[in-house]
């Protein structure tokens, strides 16, 4: 592929995550078209999420009243009484009940790493799934930014970058979060959404994982990156932009 189509290809998947992360947020009326944007971008890809995706469309595309599926939402995710498939990597890789652990800080340090912080605003644990999704769409910018003919950067280092945190966070608690969704749910939204986002992280592994990638040797100096901090579809706020970073020189990095 020339470098136009990379972007194109690149950007795809950024999109792809985001849709992802926007099916884990409080479902709403900005929700319905989602799935269907996902479904089209993962077709072209030749996703085997494609069916799941088209069948989580057919689950909400004429829905009005969302109080149900937030009930569901609520009863999976929230609690009041326990999470039934809790949405944070630290109670699967740090033990049960774990929030603000080993696994979670080292989240949190790749964020600070990359030039964010966690926004106030967004008050669930660094390590939610909608949070480490939403840094996945921040990393795919940063190699974008890096096939730019004006930077030092070289986009191998960027892609890397990628699959270590998958390597690190969603490719080891996906799994067992989204088997939790499919015991407990009852929807056929959130049974899909489970088996759609099992495939696209493994599928992002696989991607990742071919050989040449992403072997290339970071680079000794970079500028720093233009990418903007994401945003939810729901609106909310989830990354600022880190300004101590921003303002420490390049040798103190």
């Amino acid at each position: 592929m020339n470098k136009d189509d990379i972007i194109l290809f690149e950007s795809a998947r950024k999109e792809i995550y985001k849709g992802l992360s926007a099916c884990f947020c409080l479902p709403g009326p900005q929700l319905p078209p989602v799935p269907a944007t996902l479904a089209h971008l993962l077709t072209a890809r030749g996703s085997k999420a494609t069916g799941p995706v088209d069948q989580m469309a057919a689950a909400i595309g004429t829905l009005t009243d969302f109080s149900e599926l937030r009930i569901e939402f609520t009863r999976l995710f929230v609690g009041p009484y326990g999470r039934l498939a809790p949405p944070c990597g630290s109670g699967y890789m740090d033990g049960t009940g774990t929030m603000m652990s080993d696994s979670t800080m080292d989240a949190v340090d790749r964020y600070r790493k990359a030039g964010l912080v966690v926004a106030d605003t967004f008050k669930e644990a660094p390590d939610h799934i909608v949070a480490e999704l939403e840094f996945l769409c921040f990393l795919v910018d940063k190699e974008i930014d890096a096939l730019s003919p004006d930077t030092d950067e070289v986009p191998q280092a960027r892609l890397r970058e990628q699959k270590e945190f998958l390597e690190r966070h969603l490719a080891r608690w996906v799994p067992p979060f989204t088997e939790n969704i499919t015991r407990h749910a009852t929807s056929p939204f959130y049974l899909n959404l489970a088996t759609a986002t099992r495939i696209i992280i493994r599928e992002s592994m696989d991607y990742l994982s071919i050989p040449g990638l992403s072997e290339q040797p970071t680079p000794t100096r970079s500028r720093p990156s233009t990418a903007t901090p994401p945003r939810s579809r729901g609106a909310r706020t989830i990354f600022l932009k880190n300004e101590k970073t921003k303002a420490m020189p390049p040798a103190a990095r």
